[in-house]
């Protein structure tokens, strides 16, 4: 608007100025009629000048009003678009919460019927099966703490199978639960004698094959477990046809451990230990472990004479020692 105006003030003007000058009179002599002409001339360029100026400015203001109206039908759009992202994200949250509060429910009525199936309705015990289905159910729901205390008290009890217990304790070990995890090993500790069987011993995949896997804290006591289980039957007896493949496997657990142990303290409790039982078995041969086939001969040379780190290794030391010294 401000140019046209201006446009209209300098025509105004040009007008005032001819008709100040008498540009425009004619006299009907030959210079008059070339002035008129000229100034007619004149007249038509600065009037297509006006117009074409008028045509930019009125293109300019045009556009201009189009790019406003884009402009704010994009910001619309966009706030549209905002608030159904929102109004989406909204609703999956709430369909993720009723989700897992379904799932809990799910969980938790799974977990109930699985804890009665610990007993009959009269109160006595249930049938061996029916409880290790019903711990194995809890494990795998995720319920560690309370799986791993019922397996603890039905040991204690002497009413689990050493099988069901290595499933329990393995899911708790896969866990990644440091909670679960230790007190898996806590319980595999304090029961590791009983996971021997008569015909060879039963121990968590976790441990027996990925035992580098878990937490420094709860690995170093994969030796003193395993130290545990051998001293829980004498050397003769391991070394005897049907029990010697499962004796050289634990040997071959002792080896793993060993040479995958990155910490010093754990390193030189795994070294006495593996030392003291290597001194009862052959000097050289194969060990065909679930994990990778290992040479005895190779380890021995490479198995560098240390004192435990920590006590409870210490221990199962000296223990390892006296139940070496019995083999004769």
């Amino acid at each position: 608007m401000t140019a046209i105006a201006s446009i209209l003030v300098l025509f105004v003007v040009f007008g005032v100025v001819l008709w100040q000058t008498d540009a425009l009179v004619f006299t009907g002599s030959d210079p008059s009629s070339k002035v008129v002409s000229a100034v007619l001339a004149l007249i038509g360029a600065f009037l297509a000048s006006v117009v074409s100026i008028l045509g930019i400015v009125v293109k300019h203001t045009v556009d201009r009003r189009a790019e406003d109206r884009l402009q704010a039908e994009a910001e619309r759009t966009a706030v549209l678009q905002r608030e159904t992202e929102n109004r989406l994200q909204a609703e999956a949250q709430r369909t993720a919460v009723l989700q897992r509060e379904a799932e809990n429910r799910l969980k938790l009525e799974a977990a109930i019927g699985a804890i009665q199936l610990l007993a009959t309705q009269s109160g006595s015990a249930s049938l061996p099966i029916q409880r290790a289905g019903a711990l194995i159910t809890l494990s795998s729901l995720g319920q560690h703490t309370l799986t791993l205390a019922l397996t603890s008290e039905l040991f204690r009890q002497g009413d689990l199978e050493p099988s069901t217990a290595a499933v329990v304790l393995d899911h708790a070990f896969r866990s990644g639960d440091i909670d679960a995890q230790t007190d898996a090993m806590a319980l595999l500790d304090e029961a590791a004698a009983k996971l021997v069987t008569p015909t060879g011993f039963e121990l968590p995949a976790a441990v027996l094959l990925r035992a580098q896997e878990l937490p420094m804290h709860i690995r170093r006591w994969v030796p003193v477990v395993v130290a545990r289980m051998l001293l829980s039957r004498p050397l003769q007896e391991w070394k005897l046809a049907h029990l010697a493949p499962s004796a050289y496997t634990l040997v071959g657990t002792l080896c793993i451990s060993w040479e995958a142990e990155s910490h010093p303290a754990s390193k030189r409790d795994a070294a006495a230990i593996l030392g003291t039982v290597l001194s009862s078995f052959p000097t050289d041969g194969t060990i065909t472990h679930p994990a990778r086939t290992i040479e005895l001969a190779s380890v021995r040379a490479n198995l560098e004479q240390s004192e435990p780190a920590s006590a409870a290794a210490s221990t199962v030391v000296k223990d390892l020692e006296r139940w070496g010294r019995a083999k004769s």
